[in-house]
């Protein structure tokens, strides 16, 4: 077979938007999947100020909590647990099966621990040159279908 010579180039998203949907489409009908992703997003408020956030999307039955954030002054009382167990019912609502996470040796990983995620794995020297965590959940819950 004659090796063809092909251009890598730099693109638009727009350009290339209506490609990825329609091989992403094939692909998926061939291995029997659909690729839903729903982002989500919840905010914490105290006394009308808005003081803490959680954005996450599902995918495939898995929760990912992409961020976690509380406002400096406001950590410690409670408000990320409460944003913590939202994500978790929401998604237990959607029927996932799983939840994960990732969070940096500087950041909170024993917060997650205390409500059920295990470390799944270590990413070293990742962003940042820091440590990493990537911690799961298990659900329990069954398949939909």
């Amino acid at each position: 077979m004659a090796e063809v010579e092909v251009l890598i180039r730099p693109a638009e998203r727009e350009e290339l938007e209506e490609f990825a949907a329609r091989e992403w489409a094939r692909y998926n009908a061939e291995v029997g999947i659909t690729w839903d992703s729903r982002r989500y997003w919840l905010a914490a408020e105290l006394g009308g100020r808005l003081v803490g956030l959680a954005a996450f999307h599902i995918v495939g039955g898995v929760g990912h909590l992409d961020q976690l954030l509380v406002a400096k002054g406001y950590r410690g009382r409670g408000i990320g647990s409460k944003l913590l167990k939202e994500f978790e019912e929401r998604c237990r609502a959607e029927g996932c099966h799983k939840l994960t996470v990732e969070t940096a040796e500087y950041q909170a990983a024993g917060f997650y621990e205390r409500y059920g995620f295990k470390v799944a794995c270590a990413l070293r020297d990742n962003k940042f040159h820091r440590t990493w965590y990537l911690m799961e959940k298990d659900l329990g819950c069954s398949r939909l279908s």
